[in-house]
């Protein structure tokens, strides 16, 4: 027997995709959280995006670095060590230094 598909309100949508970009926290954990795939919980934060463009604030600079790839939040060594690095490669910090 064909499993049924579950029907979401557009309110409902609305606010999953709203928890996703105010909290900053992955599709997956709230995917997970909700019940919901998170493949659907993509789509429907792409739509709202796509819906409400004016109304995000803008991103900060720490929120700019994490998206670029520079910044992860759990791995600050990494990060200062990634950043000593450039700076030596570029001749900012001699190598008796590092």
């Amino acid at each position: 027997m064909p499993e049924r598909r579950r029907k979401y309100t557009p309110e409902f949508k609305d606010e999953a995709a709203k928890m996703v970009i105010e909290t900053s926290r992955p599709i997956a954990e709230i995917a997970r959280e909700i019940h919901v795939h998170e493949g659907t919980l993509g789509n429907w934060v792409a739509n709202y995006r796509k819906n409400h463009a004016g109304e995000e604030p803008p991103l900060s600079i720490t929120e700019r670095a994490r998206l670029r790839g520079s910044y992860s939040a759990g791995s600050g060594r990494e990060w200062l060590l990634s950043c000593l690095w450039r700076l030596r490669s570029v001749g900012l910090i001699f190598a008796g230094w590092f």
